[in-house]
């Protein structure tokens, strides 16, 4: 019997066939008697890649007649990799001291215990005493707070740890990071004499120059500007103490504005703004900035292992878990337990990796160590379609897996999503952004019968709602157009174009905003994502709806629902009603009055039952242009408050909820 290739590399890119290569691989190696069904190990990215995958491969199975060994693929290790851990750390719960069943952890709980652990720690004093020195400011687009800032700055690094694995206090790293600092800075001179050779130049040049430029030599709002800043900047420096810590200072004087072609100086001027630059320019030598990066770094690495000591402990104390747990806490049983590894290596015949590119550095050891234990391992990924760097995926380990094994890479070269003409353009783009690292894609898909591109140019930016009507309109004429067909993505069959095969791709929800606008102008049915799904329009009434029967003098909720859809007043009058009476009038108010005799006897999921059966809110949503996403955003608010209901009392303590009312 031939044996499975200890490792396969498949770079597979959108449209490829990577899912029914894995499914058709694992189905030849089951019929085959390679592998078993139950004893396959499969990772994907999340659930439904997960499901879809399971399915797929029982589907394929099926069609081979291998009925008991689709059966048995109930058994199999296919998850995601947080359930993959988690199953390793059900399974050998014993050897690994811990509860079978541990309770996860939300958010809320996982965000203050990190908070109390930052509050604990003395570390982050050293910046925090003064964080505008350290570059921290308050953010007018963000809005948030320096403290905020820095606080967001060591949640970070705390989750950059995790994904490392450094769970554990490390008293290497700090020095090891430190001697980094140093090497990238390089060399540095004695401060004073830099600090006073830049304070001899600003004083020299506001010797000469004691007054800003601006209204003399400022021709245009540039200059004006930069000649404005630039006298700030020497006044400041005028106080020789400001040099001695504030790099952004230095920066500043470092950018002097000189004479060009649309800002003629005196002449004189430019030598002296010059010798300032020149002595700004030395900053690079100062050994204060070196320093202060290096107080900065001690004081963020040791308030980060802080608050990660008491947060493992605090999850000890209580038996919890949290999603990064269940793989550091699985890859560190497998590392320090051979015996554990060596029992599941002969549970698993084979191990396959979907979507690798998105694999961070914690994951990846923990399935590299089954790797290592000899589980052939099938890998699939496309490094063009790196996308979760944010959540700390490193795409550089399949580009070094793929550099160090070229024999074993089997590219996916084919495309059976895209029709040939498109996919001509398609690989002239890709190489021309790629160049030799984009692998030319041969269309398989079957033939359209759409143009599969049209490119319309206009030759002014902005007017947003002008090119979103026009588009629009052409958008109208195809779906009118009854010689436009298209394949149909389930049947296979050719049939009419619909509004339902057209979608629209923009920048921002406010761009997009402008074509829902103009379509529905033009009687054309359109959904749009909302900005969230709670600031949806439905969830937006029915959270006035509550706040009403919650409690019942809320005269603006009461305005608001009588002012609705589903009231009968306009604003108007219902203010008018407000300022006679002192409450308002309106069948809504009424069905909500009822509701409300009875509100304090029940809990928040009875509550939003009963506004949604009184205000017949199902039958009224029907009627709307985004009915069906009406009526999703409402079931999920019913489930979130049936969630909410039978959630862990300790896990609503630790978001601020006490109670069920």
């Amino acid at each position: 019997m031939s044996k499975l290739p200890p490792l396969s590399l498949i770079p597979a890119g959108a449209g490829s066939g990577k899912t029914y290569r894995i499914q058709t691989t694992l189905a030849q190696w089951v019929d085959s008697g390679l592998i078993s069904p139950e004893r396959i190990a499969a990772v994907t990215f999340t659930e439904v890649a997960a499901a879809e995958l399971r399915e797929r491969l029982r589907t394929e199975l099926v069609r081979a007649e291998r009925l008991e060994e689709a059966l048995l693929l109930n058994q199999a290790y296919i998850s995601t990799i947080h359930g993959f851990g988690r199953r390793i750390l059900t399974e050998f719960a014993f050897e690994a001291a811990m509860s079978p069943s541990p309770r996860l952890l939300n958010d809320d709980e996982e965000g203050e215990s990190i908070r109390q652990g930052l509050a604990r720690s003395k570390k982050a004093n050293a910046v925090m005493s003064n964080l505008g020195r350290h570059g921290y400011v308050y953010d007018f687009n963000s809005k948030k707070s320096p403290e905020t800032a820095y606080r967001d700055r060591i949640l970070e690094l705390i989750a950059q740890f995790r994904t490392i694995g450094r769970l554990q206090e490390d008293p290497e790293l700090t020095p090891r990071a430190t001697s980094y600092v140093q090497e990238v800075y390089g060399k540095t001179l004695r401060a004073k004499p830099l600090e006073t050779n830049l304070h001899k130049a600003v004083m020299a040049m506001l010797g000469e120059y004691p007054t800003e430029l601006s209204e003399t030599f400022g021709t245009n709002a540039s200059a004006k500007k930069d000649l404005f800043r630039d006298f700030q900047n020497l006044k400041w420096a005028e106080e020789k103490r400001n040099l001695k810590q504030d790099w952004k200072l230095w920066a500043g004087l470092r950018k002097l504005r000189i004479s060009n072609r649309s800002c003629q100086l005196p002449e004189d001027y430019d030598d002296y703004a010059k010798a300032v630059i020149e002595a700004a320019g030395q900053l690079y030598r100062h050994p204060g900035p070196r320093e202060q990066a290096i107080e900065h770094l001690t004081s963020m690495y040791g308030a980060a292992q802080d608050v990660l000591s008491h947060y493992g402990e605090e999850k000890r104390n209580a038996g919890l878990i949290d999603f990064t747990d269940m793989v550091a806490m699985a890859n560190q049983l497998l590392r320090e337990n051979p015996a554990v590894l060596s029992d599941l290596s002969e549970r698993i015949d084979c191990l396959v990796i979907d979507e690798f590119q998105d694999t961070n550095p914690l994951q990846f050891s923990l399935l590299w160590t089954l790797r290592e234990a000899g589980i052939p391992t099938f890998i699939v990924g496309d490094l063009k379609q790196a996308i979760m760097g944010f959540q700390h995926a490193d795409a550089r380990l399949m580009a070094k897996l793929l550099e160090q094994h070229p024999e074993e890479s089997k590219p996916l070269s084919a495309n059976w999503r895209t029709q040939k003409s498109l996919m001509k353009f398609i690989n002239v783009a890709g190489r021309n952004m790629f160049g030799d690292d984009y692998t030319k894609l041969t269309p398989r898909a079957s033939g359209g019968y759409q143009e599969p591109l049209e490119v319309v140019e206009f030759q002014k930016r902005g007017n947003k709602a002008g090119r979103a009507q026009t588009m629009c309109r052409r958008l109208k004429a195809l779906i009118e157009d009854e010689t436009q067909f298209v394949r149909d993505r389930f049947s296979g069959e050719k049939r009419v174009l619909r509004g339902g095969d057209i979608a629209i791709l923009g920048p921002t929800r406010d761009y997009l905003s402008v074509y829902a606008t103009a379509l529905r102008e033009l009687g054309i049915r359109c959904r749009i994502a909302e900005d969230g799904w709670y600031d949806s329009r439905i969830i937006e009434i029915i959270r006035h709806a509550m706040e009403y029967v919650a409690d019942t003098s809320d005269r603006h909720a009461s305005l608001y629902m009588a002012t609705t859809e589903l009231g009968d007043l306009t604003l108007k009058q219902g203010l008018e009603q407000l300022m006679a009476d002192g409450k308002i009038g309106s069948s809504v108010i009424t069905a909500l009055d009822r509701v409300a005799v009875r509100a304090s006897d029940r809990t928040i999921g009875d509550n939003l039952s009963e506004i949604i059966r009184s205000l017949d809110l199902y039958g009224t949503i029907s009627a709307w242009p985004d009915a069906d996403q009406a009526r999703a955003n409402l079931l999920r608010l019913e489930s979130e408050a049936h969630d909410f209901i039978n959630m862990n009392r300790t896990t609503l303590a630790s978001g601020g909820y006490y109670g069920t009312g």
